[in-house]
């Protein structure tokens, strides 16, 4: 990853890397924090998180650093950030900087809840990120990038491209065309990468269109 990173040094000023599922441990937080990105990754949906303690100090030993266990049954109100429903489809998203005891910081966490108002059935999925500042919307926005792009480069992988520079010097300025396939030209398009950040969505989608990890319920 150094190498690709050295490469595109002067080309791409990079903030964040996204990953998936599989690699939303340690050793990769690790890895992805000493080549100087930030993390957005996903956790297990029955992942042990902790509230930092805020309590009083106990006047002996280390000060303890774990607070209340999160039960997902309960997600606390005072993290909610957004309330949305579509149908019998509820759907809750919660963030909170919290604690999990295989990484050694606190991590900015978001929960995706979604609850069916008719049968009671509910799911979530975890993400987190190592940039604590990060706000919740642009998180969940990042990470659904990560999906189109796969979807992107395997029609890519089967079609026929092109390249061609618009009208400034800058990398921003350069456009892949896929010949006589609008649709993926137009994917294209909403992926544009601007020069100051890693991934950006299109500022003209709204809210709604957001692409959040699936859930079942």
């Amino acid at each position: 990853m150094r190498d690709l990173l050295q490469l595109l040094r002067g080309w791409l000023s990079l903030t964040y890397l996204v990953l998936d599922g599989h690699f939303g441990n340690r050793a990769a937080f690790q890895m992805v924090q000493q080549c100087g990105l930030q993390v957005i990754s996903k956790l297990r949906s029955d992942a042990a998180l902790y509230e930092p303690y805020e309590g009083p100090y106990q006047g002996r030993g280390p000060r303890r650093k774990y607070g209340a266990k999160l039960d997902y049954a309960a997600l606390p109100e005072r993290y909610l950030k957004e309330t949305t429903v579509e149908g019998p489809i509820e759907t809750r998203i919660y963030q909170a900087d919290l604690l999990h005891n295989e990484f050694g910081q606190p991590l900015n966490v978001v929960i995706i809840e979604k609850v069916n108002r008719t049968t009671h059935k509910r799911g979530h999925v975890i993400l987190f990120s190592s940039d604590l500042t990060l706000v919740f919307d642009k998180l969940v926005e990042y990470y659904g990038l990560r999906f189109q792009i796969e979807i992107v480069f395997a029609q890519v992988t089967k079609a026929d491209v092109g390249t061609c520079f618009g009208r400034g010097n800058d990398v921003t300025d350069f456009h892949l065309l896929v010949r006589h396939d609008h649709t993926i030209n137009q994917q294209f398009h909403h992926l544009a990468v601007p020069a100051t950040a890693v991934i950006r969505a299109s500022s003209a989608r709204s809210r709604r269109s957001r692409r959040s990890p699936e859930i079942v319920v």
